[in-house]
């Protein structure tokens, strides 16, 4: 069954704004130092310069929420517009962004909701190049010699919630990030291993019809 956006699909919506927040995580990005006088405008235009350079990531991957939801999978992105999610029993959800459209597969139901990127967050965190106050709106920044933190919303959706992240100083280095969302979940995403800058097949972001190709996650092999 395909359909579009729709309500019961709110809490997948959701997911998706968090998992693409993983993009802040650490790379092999090569670390700056900051000095104590940078300004804010400086501090920030590192941080755009963190995230774009930021080309492909593999990686599994843990979430957990405030209520106390715990999930794992495994996901592909490469930008721009590229982004595949596959998500570990009990969690049979399966999610291809091919550059215009995010799918929404949930085997347990047997159906497949579509999202434009265009109309989500997703088109910020998988464009190829991030611009804060342009693309995404920055609400608030705290800084002092050791730690940056920086929070951030949609600028057209401000009820979606709010992505908190934080960067240590001398060397500049992502350390964690606080997301919540239009339900006021608190949820925490935690890369395992993760690569980056690797090609990627272009098949991994490709959507079949799930009800003729589809294959259970318990079938899958690593």
């Amino acid at each position: 069954m395909l359909s579009k956006i729709s309500t019961k699909y709110i809490g997948l919506y959701v997911k998706i704004t968090l998992i693409l927040s993983i993009f802040f995580l650490p790379s092999e990005i090569k670390a700056e130092r900051l000095s104590d006088q940078k300004t804010p405008e400086k501090d920030i235009q590192r941080i755009e310069d963190y995230f774009n350079n930021i080309t492909t990531v593999t990686s599994q991957f843990v979430q957990t929420t405030s209520d106390g939801e715990l999930s794992q999978g495994k996901l592909y992105i490469s930008k721009p517009g590229k982004l595949r999610i596959e998500y570990n029993p009990p969690n049979h959800i399966l999610m291809v962004a091919d550059g215009k459209n995010i799918f929404v597969y949930d085997n347990d139901l047997s159906s497949t909701s579509i999202f434009e990127i265009n109309e989500t967050p997703a088109r910020i965190l998988l464009s190829k190049s991030l611009k804060i106050g342009k693309d995404i709106k920055l609400t608030d920044m705290q800084r002092d010699k050791n730690k940056i933190t920086i929070t951030l919303s949609e600028p057209n959706n401000p009820d979606y919630g709010y992505v908190k992240l934080s960067f240590r100083n001398n060397p500049f280095v992502f350390t964690d990030w606080i997301v919540k969302d239009v339900q006021g979940i608190i949820t925490t995403v935690k890369l395992i291993q993760p690569k980056f800058g690797e090609t990627l097949d272009p098949n991994l972001f490709i959507f079949n019809d799930p009800e003729n190709i589809y294959v259970p996650f318990s079938s899958r092999k690593n």
